[in-house]
């Protein structure tokens, strides 16, 4: 390449350079370096300030984003119409080939659903409310094509400890108005007794069957209510013990 009569050399490796051979800006800028030589050298800056450069690009994305929230939703939601076979055969063959990742990830991260639906609960629950309304027909279509299936699977979660609790927490919720939250674990034979409309403790069965007792009469609740909290303080205790030993 001749530039006022001149012979233009890449500054980096030395080889004269033609018009297909550099890049129109940097010969604008009169950096006279190949195209070679020019992805090299980025290459390098890139791999040395990684995590600087990844860090300024997600908040400009994230910036841009924001100022431009309506037009990326509605370009997305165009490319996904358009391309809606290429995206379900790319997901086919993500899952193919990744089928462990989803499990390895849950194991690393066991509370982060927890933590998330706690922290997001209004919009997790109209988001559940909103596509149960869209999918109406093929939700009811499905539960009637897989009764025997759904049912066979509920049976089998309401025998867990979780399931039992589930159920009880819908039960008195729904029946008596109460709440139920556990101030101790679930364990064989026990049985959840309310101190007052909210709070629960788990006790023996034949504790709990012991004393006849009512909500709606306060002066019979206060023998079983004592058992409780003093059932519940031997077991604080025998845990602390536990720790205790391991620690010394």
């Amino acid at each position: 390449m001749n530039i006022d009569n001149k012979t233009i050399l890449c500054r980096s490796c030395k080889i004269e350079l033609i018009s297909n051979n550099i890049s129109s800006n940097n010969l604008k800028k009169r950096n006279y370096i190949c195209k070679k030589c020019n992805r090299a050298y980025f290459n390098n800056y890139y791999q040395k300030n990684k995590d600087e450069l990844n860090i300024k690009g997600r908040k400009r994305r994230k910036e841009y984003y924001q100022k431009n929230k309506d037009n990326e939703l509605l370009k997305a939601k165009v490319y996904r119409e358009k391309n809606r076979e290429k995206i379900k055969e790319y997901q086919k063959q993500y899952r193919q080939e990744n089928k462990e990742y989803p499990f390895e990830w849950k194991e690393k991260n066991p509370n982060y659903r927890k933590e998330y639906y706690k922290n997001n609960k209004s919009y997790e629950r109209e988001q559940h409310r909103l596509y149960y309304l869209k999918n109406k027909k093929c939700i009811k279509k499905y539960v009637s094509e897989h009764r025997e299936e759904i049912n066979c699977i509920k049976r089998r979660y309401y025998k867990t400890p979780k399931g039992r609790l589930c159920a009880k927490k819908y039960n008195y919720k729904h029946s008596n108005n109460y709440g139920y939250n556990p101030l101790n674990s679930w364990f064989e034979k026990c049985e959840g007794h309310h101190i007052n409309n909210t709070d629960v403790i788990y006790i023996p069965y034949d504790v709990h069957i012991s004393i006849p007792h009512r909500q709606s009469v306060p002066t019979s609740m206060i023998a079983i209510n004592y058992m409780s909290m003093f059932f519940l303080l031997q077991q604080n205790i025998e845990e602390l013990n536990k720790i205790m030993n391991t620690i010394y």
